[in-house]
This record gives structure tokens, C-alpha cells and sequence, in this order.
């Protein structure tokens, strides 16, 4: 890591520490759910798509039968 990269990281942390202790928890709280919300909404409609398709796919070999 060069001294541009490690100032970098090092400013970075800086500013998401600021964020932590200095920002209303409730607005911090909302920052950090609502992107772990969509990401759950996202999994899941992924998961309900795939065993709608997966379901139609073992009811194609009971009809093939």
C-alpha cells in the first residue's frame, strides 16, 4: 500500500467514525437498514422466482411420465 492509498484509508475511516458518533441515531439507524431491507427484498424475490421456475420444472417430468 503506497502513502497516497494509506492517507486515503486512514481519511476514510476518519469520516465513517465521524458518521458513527456524531449523527442522530435515528438517522443512522434508517441509513443503515434501508440498504440491508432492499438487499433482503432482493434475496428473497430472487428465492421465490427460483422455486416458482425450479417447481415448474419437476412438474414438466411428471407430465413427461
Amino acid at each position: 500500500m503506497n502513502e497516497t492509498q494509506h492517507n486515503s484509508s486512514e481519511a476514510n475511516a476518519n469520516k465513517q467514525f465521524i458518521k458513527m458518533t456524531q449523527t442522530p441515531v435515528n438517522r443512522l439507524i434508517a441509513s443503515l437498514a434501508i440498504p440491508t431491507v432492499i438487499s433482503m427484498l432482493i434475496t428473497t424475490v430472487y428465492n421465490i422466482t427460483d422455486t416458482y421456475f425450479v417447481s415448474k420444472i419437476n412438474m414438466t417430468k411428471k407430465l413427461i411420465s
